[in-house]
């Protein structure tokens, strides 16, 4: 009795795994009816296992229904806790729908554990950067250089870097400070052009103008 219920259960658990596989295939062709059909979901009935939820989500994504996604990511956060992947759909969802504020919340759940998934950081702080919270994508980004060692990667996040402590010098309201800043970030990037003129405009509109020529001088 006990090998024919252990057989039914592999023959269940075989049958589940072979009807994900087919989703999955039906998802990457585009066939979303079909791939719901055959995971047996819909907004209002949700499964346990994440990664059907998933392959669920993408469909209503594909299908450009962005409230049935986010419902049905919403109920399966609530029954199997936040998933790295599940928050990362649930937020394109959000983002999608036009609801940013809602995407960073859900992304920022994630915050902690951002420096071992830099995907998600990038995410994290494109949103940030698209709110115009210049901080925290800095805070972000800084996080997220601490996770990188070297290579390709390593020098486009650094120059992101450089890019977001450029635009907050920028936004500095007060001439003197915004110059010194620009300044500074000129000389630890010396090849990053638009920090010496920015720095020049700050010293010539605080009115030091040799200041401005001497630095657009050595740039």
């Amino acid at each position: 009795w006990q090998r024919a219920r252990q057989r039914r259960r592999q023959a269940r658990m075989a049958r589940a795994v072979a009807a994900t596989a087919h989703a999955r295939s039906l998802v990457w062709a585009g066939a979303y009816d079909q791939a719901r059909s055959e995971l047996g979901v819909d907004p209002h009935r949700i499964p346990a296992d994440p990664e059907r939820v998933e392959l669920a989500a993408e469909s209503y994504l594909g299908d450009g229904d962005l409230a049935a996604a986010r419902t049905v990511l919403e109920r399966a956060v609530a029954q199997v806790g936040p998933q790295p992947r599940l928050l990362d759909l649930l937020a394109q969802a959000a983002e999608r729908s036009g609801d940013l504020a809602g995407a960073i919340t859900t992304l920022e759940q994630l915050r902690p554990s951002l420096g071992s998934t830099p995907r998600l950081a990038r995410r994290l702080r494109d949103l940030y950067i698209a709110a115009e919270r210049f901080e925290d994508a800095l805070a972000v980004q800084s996080d997220l250089l601490l996770g990188l060692r070297r290579g390709p990667a390593l020098a486009a996040e650094e120059r992101a870097l450089v890019g977001l402590r450029y635009v907050l010098a920028c936004r500095d309201p007060e001439p003197r400070r915004a110059a010194r800043r620009l300044a500074a970030l000129a000389r630890h990037a010396p090849d990053f052009v638009p920090a010496v003129v920015a720095a020049g405009d700050r010293w010539d509109a605080a009115g030091r103008p040799f200041f401005a020529r001497r630095l657009w001088e050595r740039g």
